[in-house]
């Protein structure tokens, strides 16, 4: 029985010797997992391994490098663009998502339905949201002005999550009068920190 013992002892310390299959090593941990199937940190040349494409996006952008991504392996079916930006360093810190516009609807009953359901999925994710929710009444009174009072800047809808390492925040914006859309913000907060540190150092190198 002795013996028996032994050899099921050293059988099992093998086994925890055992190299761990690549497959489950390259799952990415909790806290640096991004959305979209991507990895916060991750250089655009990592990115674009993955298949997806990346188009460097129109103008200035105020959160360093940054690409419009399509063809990613995971992303809603009514997100109409993504934009992933990488700092001044190439690592993807922070990602915007934007829906597909919704409507003719000025009321954005279809809008705000939607929000609502990314709002209990996040909270799946990111933990239970902090929604602020701002209306003008006076100026804006009828079921049919909301999307209106979204888009003249007198209506607000939003949830923000704050989970150990990401802050998200979920909006409803108005494209027209009469067409909402959500937009979802996602940011790694180490790298958040990190870009606000280089981005001093830029402007003061630059002046």
């Amino acid at each position: 029985m002795a013996l028996l013992f032994r050899r099921s002892t050293i059988a099992l310390a093998i086994t925890f010797l055992l190299p761990i299959p690549a497959v489950i090593a390259a799952q990415p941990d909790d806290d640096i997992r991004a959305p979209f199937g991507l990895t916060w940190g991750m250089s655009p040349d990592d990115i674009r391994k993955l298949g997806v494409r990346l188009t460097d996006s129109p103008g200035r952008s105020d959160y360093g490098a940054s690409f419009t991504a399509t063809d990613l392996s995971k992303v809603l079916s009514d997100t109409e663009s993504v934009a992933l930006f990488f700092g001044y360093r190439d690592k993807l810190w922070r990602i915007a998502a934007v829906g597909r516009s919704i409507g003719p609807d000025p009321s954005g009953n279809q809008a705000v339905a939607r929000y609502q359901e990314l709002v209990t999925v996040l909270s799946d994710r990111y933990g239970r949201g902090v929604e602020t929710d701002i209306r003008d009444h006076q100026m804006w009174k009828g079921p049919n002005e909301y999307v209106m009072s979204l888009k003249q800047g007198r209506a607000f809808r939003y949830t923000n999550f704050h989970a150990p390492n990401v802050d998200v925040e979920l909006s409803v914006r108005a494209a027209e009068s009469d067409r909402a859309y959500y937009l979802i913000l996602f940011e790694y907060r180490p790298g958040a920190r990190e870009f606000e540190a280089d981005k001093k150092l830029h402007e003061k190198d630059a002046l």
